[in-house]
């Protein structure tokens, strides 16, 4: 009885796993895809960077922790 139910229990790991792992596999290759947003011949060869010049700054920048607290009323 406890070899029957090992082999049934392994088994189903193995065939689980294989219907399992072409999704996941395209899963991956999309995430790829489309966080890194690069296909192949496709994206541009330059990318345009932006410069930010006389952005207004607050003079306590190094002591701020974070965003104000507004309380509501």
């Amino acid at each position: 009885m406890r070899r029957r139910f090992y082999r049934l229990i392994r088994d189903l790991h193995l065939y689980l796993g294989l219907f399992s792992s072409p999704f996941v596999l395209v899963f991956a290759i999309s995430v790829f895809f489309l966080v890194h947003a690069w296909l192949p011949k496709i994206a541009p060869e330059t990318s345009n960077t932006r410069v930010v010049s006389a952005l207004p700054l607050p003079g306590d920048l190094l002591t701020l922790s974070g965003r104000p607290h507004h309380r509501c009323a």
